[in-house]
């Protein structure tokens, strides 16, 4: 009986007319086009039973209005079985996924938006920094609503909510990777007597569970909640200046099951910029927070932490004055001085730090040169009991067109940079290079290479660096390209995966135990060619492995994934087929690695009824 639908639905497929706009009655009008296709596709392996089996898959745009397009419009996006086998949904299981959209009085003061979206078994990814993360998979849901009061001589008015709400599990580990959130803003902004002013009101919640396969013990889940207001007035100066005040009021709680947090703060800053000569701007400001402890802490729970400790002891603050100025001494030529006084209460005592900057920086563009940016100078930082050293700012950026190269390079360094606490610096180097050639009239070669290193000064081990290579091979129709990256450093564990530390600051100072070593090399393949019109054939391999350490555990991981895809087009129709294979193992997981393979192939229809 199965087998009488699929074959009923290809002639169908054959038949589907193509058609323009509809108009329902006298106020609906809607258009409508999609893909429906059907096929024969199997999985296998020890991530989910062996099967196989005829299907269907197809998805469809629909949009439209009724009346007026000012007065509702909207759109759904539905599609069914879609992975990167048969589609150009980029999910290595079979997904399914609804979408829904309106726009609602677009064309009067009080306009409006809601969307909704559902998404089933989807593939994912839980990232690790600079490196392929791992494969998940999951559902996800998210609804966003909007609206606007936009009435003559009055402050316009605008909110927005959104919620969204996750839950996958990684392959290769019988963990759940689950997260919800809802955020709520409320904004405004006007004009008056020369003031420009605006202001945020905004309510945010989040519940997030992170599984512990790369810590051990149990996943550990939390909420947290934050208030934030922020407000700022800006206005014209003398001198070609401006001048801008900003207040910012934040509240938050966390509650991390072992660990809680809850505080606030309130941040005032302002500034002035001048410009009294053509070459010379000027600016002045300063900055104070009243909780330092809760600046650290909100930052990191932004960045996906459940409930980060940090202690910087009671009654911790910070108040900063600075001066930038900029002059241009020559057409190629400036120069540029930075002084910033940094007070701070940190641990029961007072810190008094001044830090100074000059950088000189020099452009040359010629013919013969090509286009080379030298840039050098010096940091410095003093306290009350004298000199705490200089440090080093210096780097040079290249690119040049000759004998059909086309090459660029740069190298940048800073030493004793200031952080968050005043009594901490850190040093950086970058480095990056490019090359571009055309070989011969259809044959083009790319090639990028960039790393980046950076940690504290005075801490041992709180070093991260990156190193990320790309290359790529063009010809006619055919490309073929390889990349390399490497990753080591400090890493925080989120919902979403390992992410780099946010701020360079002590681990010890920020008491969490979401932190873990990451050493970690990822490669790939990947090649694609159109031998003959309506033909394309494409194919990716990528490997990664790495290794976390905790103070209690240290786990060994890696992941291949292979993919295949191949399309041809006749008319309003296409054959399609794909392949793909994972396999994924997570050693502190304590589980065998997951070997999971699938293909597809098919045939498709394009469809616009109306």
């Amino acid at each position: 009986m199965r087998l009488r639908i699929i074959w009923l639905f290809l002639g169908l497929l054959a038949v589907l007319p193509a058609g323009a706009q509809v108009t329902v009655g006298d106020n609906l009008s809607m258009r409508m086009d999609g893909n429906l296709g059907a096929g024969y596709t199997a999985d296998y392996g020890n991530a989910q039973p062996s099967d196989h089996g005829l299907g269907l898959n197809g998805n469809a745009n629909v949009n439209g209005y009724y009346y007026n397009p000012g007065f509702f419009t909207f759109t759904l996006s539905p599609y069914y079985n879609r992975s990167q086998e048969n589609s150009g949904v980029q999910s290595i299981t079979n997904a399914s996924s609804f979408n829904v959209g309106t726009g609602i009085f677009s064309g009067s003061h009080f306009p409006g938006a809601i969307s909704w979206g559902k998404t089933f078994d989807s593939s994912g990814n839980f990232g690790l920094p600079g490196i392929q993360g791992f494969t998940t998979h999951g559902d996800t849901t998210q609804l966003g609503i909007a609206w606007s009061a936009l009435l003559p001589n009055l402050p316009p008015v605008s909110a927005q909510y959104t919620q969204s709400s996750t839950s996958s599990s990684v392959f290769g580990t019988d963990q759940r990777d689950d997260s919800t959130s809802r955020n709520f803003n409320l904004q405004s902004s006007y004009r008056l007597a020369g003031w420009w002013m605006t202001a945020r009101f905004g309510e945010f919640y989040s519940r997030s569970q992170i599984p512990a396969f790369l810590t051990g013990g149990e996943a550990n889940i939390g909420d947290q909640n934050s208030t934030t207001f922020n407000y700022n007035a800006s206005h014209r100066l003398p001198l070609r200046g401006s001048g801008s005040f900003s207040y910012t009021y934040d509240a938050y709680h966390g509650d991390g099951g072992i660990t809680n947090m809850s505080g606030s703060s309130n941040n005032y800053s302002g500034n002035a910029t001048f410009q009294p000569w053509t070459r010379l701007s000027t600016s002045f400001g300063m900055q104070y927070n009243s909780n330092l402890s809760a600046v650290v802490e909100q930052q990191l729970a932004s960045a996906g932490s459940i409930a980060p400790q940090v202690n910087l002891g009671t009654g911790s603050h910070s108040l900063m004055f600075y001066n930038n100025d900029t002059v241009s001494i020559l057409r190629n030529l400036s120069a540029s001085f930075t002084v910033n006084r940094i007070e701070q209460e940190v641990f029961g005592t007072s810190v008094a730090v001044t830090h100074y900057s000059g950088i000189v920086n020099y452009r040359i563009q010629k013919p013969l040169w090509g286009s080379i940016m030298v840039f050098g100078g010096v940091n410095d930082q003093s306290t009350d009991a004298g000199n705490q050293g200089a440090g080093l700012v210096a780097g040079v950026n290249f690119s040049r067109m000759f004998a059909g190269w086309d090459v660029g390079a740069g190298f940048s360094y800073a030493q004793e940079v200031e952080t968050v606490l005043a009594t901490s610096t850190t040093s950086n180097y970058s480095y990056q290079a490019s090359a571009r050639r055309r070989l011969s009239r259809h044959l083009q070669w790319y090639s990028n290479f960039s790393g980046f290193h950076t940690g504290l000064s005075a801490v041992t081990g709180s070093a991260s660096h990156s190193e990320n290579y790309s290359s790529t091979i063009l010809y006619r129709s055919y490309s073929i390209g390889a990349n390399l990256s490497k990753s080591y450093g400090t890493a925080l564990l989120t919902a979403n995966g390992l992410v780099t530390t946010p701020l360079i600051i002590p681990i010890a100072v920020l008491g969490s135990n979401q932190y873990l070593l990451l050493d970690g090399t990822s490669w790939g393949v990947n090649a694609s060619a159109s031998p003959f019109r309506r033909l394309t054939v494409s194919g990716s391999y990528a490997r990664a492995q790495s290794q976390t350490t905790t103070p209690t555990l240290t786990s060994a991981n890696s992941s291949q994934l292979l993919f295949a895809y191949t399309q041809y087009q006749f008319r309003k129709m296409s054959f399609s087929g794909g392949f793909t294979h994972l396999m994924q193992g997570v050693g502190a997981s304590g589980m065998p690695p997951t070997n999971f393979s699938s293909y597809y192939f098919g045939i498709q229809r394009w469809f616009k009824p109306f």
